[in-house]
């Protein structure tokens, strides 16, 4: 049993929950991982990219996905399991 609704569900803790942190790269995680790290632009250009990316996840949804799957497939109902 979840115990919050699918309306306050979103994709970026489902997938954190299942997949762990996402990480796009590792310096992001682990400074220490390259020496580069305070001088590398690409970091930075990762860095947003990341966030972009966790920021539309949290802005989806549960019950996003499963309005979206009802008007795909003419308002049939679906049960959705995690």
């Amino acid at each position: 049993m979840v115990a919050k609704p699918a309306d306050q569900i979103t994709i970026l803790e489902i997938i954190t929950a299942l997949e762990g942190p996402i990480i796009l790269v590792d310096c992001l995680d682990k400074a220490e991982s390259c020496e580069r790290n305070a001088s590398c632009v690409t970091r930075d250009v990762w860095a947003q990219i990341e966030g972009a990316m966790k920021k539309a996840m949290s802005n989806i949804t549960l019950q996003d996905l499963v309005e979206k799957q009802e008007t795909k497939n003419s308002g049939q109902s679906f049960n959705f399991v995690i």
